[in-house]
C-alpha cells in the first residue's frame, strides 16, 4: 500500500495533466481551482481518487479505507490551496 503522500502525488499528476492538457471535452481545469471540493465544479473529483487508489477507495465498509481516503483528499486539498495561492 502506498503512503498518503504517494497517493496525493499521483492524484496531483492527474490534476496537473487536466490543467495543462484539458479534459476530453476540451475544458481545462483552472490552476486556481483552490480545493478538492471545488474540483467538483469541473469534473467528478472522486474519479481522481478512484483511479489513484483503486479498490481501496471503493471499500466503503472499511473504516481504515475511509480514513486513508480522507487523509489523501485532505492532502490534495492542501496542495490545491497552496497552488491557488501561488497562482
Amino acid at each position: 500500500m502506498q503512503t498518503v503522500a504517494e497517493y496525493a502525488d499521483e492524484i496531483m499528476r492527474m490534476i496537473e495533466h487536466d490543467m495543462t492538457e484539458g479534459f476530453e471535452w476540451g475544458e481545462k481545469l483552472p490552476r486556481d481551482v483552490g480545493s478538492f471540493t471545488a474540483l467538483h465544479n469541473h469534473c467528478d473529483a472522486n474519479d481522481y481518487v478512484a483511479e489513484a487508489m483503486g479498490r481501496i477507495a471503493l471499500d466503503f465498509d472499511s473504516e481504515e479505507s475511509g480514513t486513508l481516503v480522507n487523509a489523501v483528499t485532505d492532502e490534495v486539498d492542501k496542495r490545491l490551496r497552496e497552488m491557488a495561492a501561488a497562482a
